[in-house]
């Protein structure tokens, strides 16, 4: 510090906090999303209907609507339902959003290039990382100090 030789900390501009708020928002109903379903699961096994994913098809939720149940499981069932219902196309939407911002930065587009990496992968490397070169900057002072 006395030879004014220390890293800068790198802080994020407000665009990219807000970008990352787009995606733990989106993370965040996805996991919800997934424990709606784990409970329609249940629902279904409880019933001794074991459709696994297959639930989730046309097929399967018309059979899901059908089913004869308790009073509460059916309302329960009603529910999640109309919950999963409302939260399919919100998703959607922010997952668009999501595919949207990382075809706009160029280090994203790159990164798409390589086999298996999407578009939510590479926004998140993206805000997070933010400029590599940084990193760079800071491993070489680290070494200097050892």
């Amino acid at each position: 510090m006395l030879g004014n030789n220390f890293p800068r900390i790198w802080v994020p501009d407000p665009e990219n906090r807000d970008l990352r708020q787009l995606l733990r928002h989106r993370h965040r109903l996805v996991q919800m999303r997934t424990r709606i379903m784990n409970q329609l699961l249940a629902l279904a096994m409880n019933e001794s209907y074991r459709w696994k994913k297959k639930l989730f098809s046309a097929h399967g939720r018309a059979l899901l609507e059908k089913l004869a149940l308790a009073p509460w499981a059916n309302r329960r069932r009603q529910e999640l339902l109309e919950l999963l219902d409302r939260m399919n196309p919100t998703i959607e939407e922010l997952t668009a959003a999501v595919e949207r911002e990382a075809r706009t930065r160029p280090a994203a587009l790159r990164l798409m290039t390589h086999p298996g990496v999407g578009p939510l992968t590479v926004l998140g490397y993206v805000l997070i990382i933010g400029t590599p070169t940084r990193l760079e900057v800071a491993s070489r002072s680290a070494c200097t100090w050892g």
